[in-house]
């Protein structure tokens, strides 16, 4: 059962998280992303000394975790520390340690008393997120909301508000606004309302995964406006269909993001936002929109760090690109179901110089420029192919060698067939990635000894390949974290075992060796302390010829997932193998189907 300490106010404080909870960091954004498994509701205090459960009037509701009496406490809490409340989160969280049924349970059994809350004017963050109310999402912003007048950001994402109250201009502390919808399906705002106008204080305003159809012509009068998104949905286009011309009146705006609309062109006087660092403008993964180039225009907005224009159909880059010297992360990504028109790498983007991020995947590009190797800051390269059909790059190009400076180099989906000798020289990279096909295997047939010598690897993914064996240096990779090397979920590929050498890379974290023939594991996998994954599935068309759970994987005490799918797996290793002292009773996920099983 969970318990927690009192404090001085007499309120329950924040019972220590799991790791990878996350803490308390200074700033008021930061104090409330704290546990991934979340409980559904607590608080900050305002002077942040204290984290408080605090749920909702008269109540608190604790982790989910499983007690004898069944899932989550309930205690009482005292209000009387209320009016110190900084931070406020109401959110309901799906963990995979809170059953379905439990969350439900909490929801009937909340009762949100929204008519306190005016007696909290200290509170600086207010959170209602997730339908988190026990009436279902909410529909309308309620007044008592508006009479918080120390409010610096209000987050009612993920509801159903169709408008805001006209009250809401009284919060002229506020500095950010979201009330998003979802990347699934639009909620029913669909315009901005004017009482937005009047929120004169505002940083960042996040309306995304609505409705919006257009802007109010006096949006401008947020001149302290820095993030303006209104994203789209990935799935289908929402009915933004170009950039209102109030958009460049904002001339504090950094950041831009109207992603997943419709989005054709772009204004002429978009050059107005000469302090915009990050621009996005998304098509969708699905289909393309229907931003056909990159207009001249974006030449002129010198202060850019970042570009996005991904899943449009871009067919060349303009020559005055090489304008935006201060330039780190440009992608112009193609789709995955369907190459985009982008053939080449244009010579101008060698230009680029302060790039430390390229990403051109799912486009046709059939060769790298000679002269890429000036981008001496460049740590992430991308050029994925499709993982549908193989896109034309056919080795790896010399010049990538060059890149002394990589980190990451992914050119997955491919018909790369061979690694160059000079691969060796990227004695920075950490995670090379160069997958073949799910539905039909690339050509790389071996990993070469070269993979052997990039010492600074901690990710190698080289799944959907042909791979028969592995290289005996490959104990080398000391820093080895996540090691991939799948079959196809179609037909196995040709490792019928796990190498010895696998069970020397003792830093590993992550093992898929799935899609296989692998017929046992070898004794001393048990090396591999750190693992917390393991998979070895077999292929949902026809079992691979994996019996039993080998008693090795039983001494594997770090595992917190183990799936050995699709297999012909009969019986489980005896219960008197497992030591219940050793961490092997973490193990959270075990997942053995067998043919015919729903997955």
């Amino acid at each position: 059962m969970v318990t927690s300490r009192r404090d001085d106010s007499g309120a329950s404080s924040l019972p220590k998280p799991r790791s990878g909870a996350g803490r308390v960091r200074e700033g008021h954004r930061s104090a409330i992303s704290l546990v991934r498994q979340a409980p559904p509701f607590y608080a900050v205090t305002a002077d942040r000394s204290s984290v408080k459960y605090l749920g909702v009037p008269g109540r608190l509701i604790y982790n989910c975790n499983e007690t004898q009496s069944g899932y989550g406490v309930d205690r009482k809490v005292d209000w009387a520390a209320g009016p110190d409340l900084g931070f406020l989160l109401l959110h309901y969280a799906h963990s995979p340690v809170c059953p379905s049924k439990y969350l439900d349970h909490v929801k009937q059994r909340t009762t949100t008393s929204l008519r306190q809350f005016d007696k909290l004017q200290k509170l600086r963050l207010l959170k209602i997120t997730d339908s988190t109310l026990e009436r279902g999402p909410l529909q309308l912003v309620p007044e008592v909301v508006t009479k918080l007048t120390s409010l610096e950001e209000l987050d009612l994402s993920s509801n159903q508000i169709n408008q805001l109250p006209d009250g809401l201009d009284k919060l002229q502390r506020l500095k950010i606004l979201k009330i998003r919808g979802s990347s699934y399906w639009p909620c029913s705002l669909r315009s901005v309302p004017e009482v937005v106008t009047k929120l004169t204080s505002l940083e960042e305003l996040d309306l995304s995964y609505n409705q919006i159809e257009q802007l109010p012509d006096r949006l401008d009068k947020l001149q302290r406006l820095k993030i303006l998104k209104i994203r789209g949905s990935s799935y289908w286009p929402c009915s933004l269909r170009s950039v209102p011309e109030v958009v460049t009146k904002l001339t504090s705006l950094e950041e831009l993001d109207l992603s997943y609309n419709q989005i054709d062109q772009l204004p002429d006087r978009l050059d107005k936002l000469q302090r915009l660092k990050i621009l996005k403008i998304r098509g969708s993964s699905y289909w393309p929109c229907s931003l056909r180039s990159v207009s001249e225009v974006v030449t002129k907005l010198t202060s850019l760090e970042e570009l996005d224009l991904s899943y449009n159909q871009i067919e060349q880059l303009p020559d005055r690109l090489d304008k935006l010297q201060r330039l780190k992360i440009l992608k112009i990504r193609g789709s995955s179901y369907w190459p985009c028109s982008l053939r080449s790498v244009s010579e101008v983007v060698t230009k680029l110089t302060s790039l430390e991020e390229l990403d051109l995947s799912y486009n046709q590009i059939e060769q790298l420029p000679d002269r890429l190797d000036k981008l001496q800051r460049l740590k992430i390269l991308k050029i994925r192919g499709s993982s549908y059909w193989p896109c034309s790059l056919r080795s790896v190009p010399e010049v990538v060698t060059k890149l002394t400076s990589l980190e990451e180099l992914d050119l997955s989906y491919n018909q790369i067939e061979q690694l160059p000798d000079r691969l060796d020289k990227l004695q920075r990279l950490k995670i090379l990635k160069i997958r073949g096909s799910s539905y039909w295997p690339c050509s790389l047939r071996s990993v070469p000894e070269v993979v052997t010598k990039l010492t600074s690897l901690e990710e190698l993914d080289l799944s959907y390949n042909q791979i028969e064996q592995l290289p005996d240096r490959l104990d080398k990779l000391q820093r080895l974290k996540i090691l991939k090397i799948r079959g196809s979920s179609y037909w196995p590929c040709s490792l019928r075992s796990v190498p010895e050498v696998v069970t020397k890379l003792t830093s590993l974290e992550e093992l898929d060796l799935s899609y296989n023939q692998i017929e046992q594991l070898p004794d001393r996998l048990d090396k591999l302390q750190r693992l917390k994954i393991l998979k070895i599935r077999g292929s949902s068309y026809w079992p691979c010829s994996l019996r039993s759970v080998p008693e090795v994987v039983t001494k594997l005490t770090s595992l917190e997932e183990l799936d050995l799918s699709y297999n012909q797996i009969e019986q489980l290793p005896d219960s008197s193998c497992i030591d219940s002292n050793q961490a092997s009773a973490s193990l959270v996920l075990i997942i053995m189907h067998n043919i015919g099983d729903e997955d």
